[in-house]
This record gives C-alpha cells, sequence and structure tokens, in this order.
C-alpha cells in the first residue's frame, strides 16, 4: 500500500529539489507513478467490499482509544528491539487504558515533529525525513487509527517499519563512534560486540525454547497477559491434548477463561470438550447451547454440540444441528454425517435425500455414491443400527 508513496517521496527527498517538481514532465517519472499507484487497485477493491469486514474495522471500538492503544504497542515494540525480554505470542484484544500509552504517545508525537522539520530541512535531511515518513506509512494500515479488533497489538507488524529504525540505529552509532570512538582499537570495538552477540543469542535460544511444546508457548502467553482469555484458551487446549491429558489443569484454564469473557466467545466450546471427554456431557451440552445463544455463527461450536448430543443418546436435536450445519456450510463429509445419524434412527427417507445431496455435491466421485447405497441398505436392518449409531458418532467426531 505505501511503495507507490514511498517512490514518491524518495524522489523529492534526494532527486528532485521541490513537490512542484513532481509533476513536471522533466521529471520524467509520472507514468511511473501511475503505474505503481495502479498496483494497488486490487487493494482498494477488497477493502471496499469489506473483506477484512470481520477483523477490521470501527464498529465497537472508537478510533481514538485504539489509536492511543497503538501509541503503547508502538513503544513496546521498539523496547523489544533493544531487549526483547518480553515478546508474546498473543496480546489479546482489552485495549490499554490509564496512563499506559502516554509515554509512546510522547514518544511518537516527537519523532512525527522531527520528521516534519526534516522535510523542512531538504536536502541536508531528506535522509531522516524519508526514514521517518516511511516508519508511519508502513505502520499505517495496521497501528493506527483504524481497529484491527482481533489483535490489539502484534510483533509482526512493525518488522517492515524497523527497516527505517534500524538504518537510524546503524548510521547513528557509525557516526558516534567515529566522532567519540575513533581511538578505540578494532579489537576492542570486536570484543565488545562479539560479548553482546552471545548476550542477544543467548536470550534468543532462551525464547526460541518457548516454541518446544504448545503448552510452553501458551503458558509464557498467560504468564504476559494474564487478562487475555484467548491466551488461556489455547493453554487449556494444549493441556487437554497432552498425552496423557491434563484435563484437571485444562479445566480450571478454561474456566478462568470463561470468568474473563462471560459471553463464552471464549473458552466454553472448548470447556465442553473436556468435559464430554470425560463423560460429563450434561454440562458439556449446556455449556455448547449457551455458546450457541450467544454466537449463533459459530458452527464450530454447533458441530461440537451435535456429536455430543449423539455420543449421549440424543440423536434427534444433533440431527436439527447437522441439518442447520448443511444448509450452511454444505460439505460431502456432513451431509454423510446427516445421513448417516438419520439412518440410525429409521429417517429413511431423510437419511436418502441427505445421501444424495452428498453425492450431488461431487457427482464424480462414485465413492460417495457407493457408500450411500450400503449404508441405505443398511439401514433397512434393525440388527445395524447401533453400529449406524456408533459410525455416526465416529464421523461426527472427525468434524471437530
Amino acid at each position: 500500500m505505501s511503495a507507490p508513496l514511498a517512490v514518491v517521496l524518495y524522489d523529492r527527498a534526494f532527486r528532485l529539489a521541490g513537490w512542484r517538481a513532481l509533476r513536471r514532465p522533466g521529471n520524467g517519472r509520472g507514468w511511473f507513478y501511475l503505474a505503481l499507484a495502479a498496483t494497488c487497485a486490487a487493494v482498494f477493491a477488497f477493502v471496499a467490499i469489506g473483506g477484512r469486514g470481520n477483523t477490521a474495522g470501527f464498529g465497537g471500538i472508537t478510533w481514538y482509544a485504539y489509536l492511543y492503544t497503538q501509541c503503547w504497542a508502538i513503544a513496546h515494540y521498539l523496547w523489544l528491539v533493544l531487549w526483547p525480554n518480553a515478546l508474546v505470542i498473543d496480546y489479546g484484544e482489552k485495549l490499554v487504558t490509564g496512563g499506559r500509552g502516554i509515554p509512546g504517545a510522547v514518544l511518537l508525537v516527537l519523532f512525527a515533529l522531527a520528521t516534519l522539520a526534516a522535510w523542512r530541512k531538504l536536502p541536508k535531511y531528506g535522509w531522516f525525513a524519508f526514514l521517518g515518513t516511511e516508519f508511519f506509512l508502513l505502520l499505517g494500515p495496521s497501528s493506527s487509527f483504524v481497529p484491527v479488533r482481533t489483535e490489539i497489538a502484534a510483533e509482526r507488524r512493525i518488522y517492515l517499519a524497523l527497516v527505517n529504525v534500524l538504518l537510524i540505529a546503524v548510521v547513528g552509532t557509525e557516526w558516534l563512534r567515529r566522532k567519540y570512538f575513533s581511538s578505540v582499537s578494532a579489537l576492542r570495538l570486536g570484543l565488545a560486540t562479539g560479548g553482546l552477540a552471545i548476550v542477544l543469542a543467548a536470550a534468543t535460544a532462551a525464547r526460541s525454547h518457548t516454541y518446544a511444546t504448545s503448552e510452553g508457548l501458551w503458558r509464557d502467553a498467560v504468564a504476559k497477559v494474564p487478562d487475555n482469555p484467548r491466551a488461556k484458551v489455547n493453554l487449556g487446549h494444549a493441556l487437554a491434548t497432552e498425552r496423557p491429558p491434563k484435563y484437571a489443569e485444562a479445566e480450571a484454564v478454561l474456566r478462568g477463561a470463561i470468568a474473563q469473557d462471560t459471553s463464552c466467545r471464549h473458552g466454553c466450546a472448548q470447556l465442553a470438550a473436556v468435559l464430554a471427554a470425560q463423560g460429563r456431557t450434561g454440562e458439556a451440552i449446556a455449556l455448547l447451547e449457551h455458546t450457541l445463544a450467544s454466537e449463533p455463527d459459530d458452527i464450530v461450536a454447533e458441530g461440537r454440540l451435535a456429536f455430543t448430543q449423539m455420543k449421549a443418546g440424543s440423536f434427534e436435536p444433533a440431527i436439527g444441528h447437522l441439518r442447520h450445519m448443511a444448509s450452511t456450510h454444505p460439505s460431502e463429509h456432513l451431509l454423510v454425517v446427516l445421513g448417516v445419524a438419520n439412518l440410525a434412527i429409521q429417517h429413511q427417507q431423510d437419511a436418502l435425500v441427505a445421501l444424495q445431496a452428498a453425492s450431488d455435491l461431487n457427482p464424480g466421485d462414485h465413492e460417495v455414491t457407493t457408500l450411500g447405497n450400503s449404508l441405505f441398505q443398511a439401514g433397512r436392518n434393525k440388527e445395524a443400527l447401533p453400529f449406524l449409531k456408533e459410525l455416526a458418532i465416529n464421523l461426527a467426531q472427525d468434524m471437530q
């Protein structure tokens, strides 16, 4: 998004004597500017049709609250460049309030003022004007006033913008060396640099070890951002999928996540899976029904609810959910599950419709047609019903 404008700013900072020169025929770059701008057409089209409507936009978050949060986030990113001791895989969705964003706001305002001043001192400070402006441009799409609702911060957002910061840091360090430390021997500088590299390498190795296990990674995230329920949900899932599973601890962690987000958007479906795995299907079903009441479009929760209901022997309500899912997100596998579930309770006509629909989704797949015919024939035999119920449960489990 910022590349076309970056080329224009580069020309003004290093090639041209004034802003008006950008439009003069002698510049020879007018068509080039237009061609670069055209490369953004697809991006603008996606934005216009709401391509990120579920994650980015002003719904539910005010622009100024998000901007204040980004003041904290950008200052935090820059501190991590100096010493990466507080890296976090997931910062959550909770906005920054109070005085935490003030230092970053002051820093960014001063940097912006310095950048504007550099544009007035061209060509001497063209390098700072260009780098400073690019820093803000590269961060603009994710770290300005347009909210990204799913994450208040993410360290990857500053990776490109760091090029400008590191250039200033490297050039500034070399300038200081030449001005104040030119008499220092190369050996001493090498030893100092080598010692710093060893310390940073050790810190990098320690951080990399955090990724050794899913449980360790999410424990780290919960420890650093304890008010992030999503991190607790991921930790609970990691604990539940350990070998052997740590169900008791997973349940405690997931209940902690639910206590922080009573809407059941985070944690309820995962806790239901933990409860169902322990045979506590009644509690699991109640949680999943509560989840769907607050998030009717949560197809993952609805699939888990159908699976849990069938596991508890309640095929009728499970079929209702399977039918709803098939109407909104049809797939061969889901329609086969729906067909088998209907056969298991001898709803043969409904089963035939579902199995035919599965075959129609991919007419060239003869395996589905053959499977559907075999299942339908098995459904006529009452002795096969227990096996069909078990098959429906196993197929539904594959959807989880």
